[in-house]
């Protein structure tokens, strides 16, 4: 799977405003601090999660360190499960796809993470 460059950065924001993540098998990841040795079987810095503990020993097998240094890049299904978890209704997520024609511009993920943000913001506004 490949992420543009829009994705991980909207993603490092994501991880900004305070995203949630417990990493797990299936999850893709962004090494921005080039922790890890191994060269990426993706593009660049992205790794995708088969074995959490090959990853942790980088880390001293510690989770929080793990966290803080990576980020997570969640597929369109994981990211559709982080808007439901904020509430954020099929139709709204309908609305912000259709007003963004993103369907011809194959950057659905993009719009869901964008929305996924700015719901975060939202909440640490009020």
């Amino acid at each position: 799977m490949l992420f543009t460059e829009k994705e991980i950065q909207t993603a490092i924001e994501l991880k900004e405003l305070g995203l949630p993540w417990e990493p797990q098998v299936g999850h893709y990841i962004y090494d921005r601090e080039s922790i890890l040795p191994q060269d990426s079987p993706f593009q660049e810095g992205v790794y995708y999660l088969l074995d959490i503990e090959c990853f942790y020993e980088y880390l001293y097998h510690d989770l929080e360190a793990f966290q803080e240094k990576m980020v997570w890049l969640p597929d369109w299904e994981q990211m559709r499960t982080v808007l439901k978890s904020l509430q954020t209704s099929n139709k709204t997520i309908k609305e912000e796809i259709v007003k963004f024609e993103i369907f011809n511009k194959n950057e659905e993920r993009l719009a869901l993470y964008q929305l996924c943000a700015e719901n975060l913001r939202n909440k640490q506004n009020k």
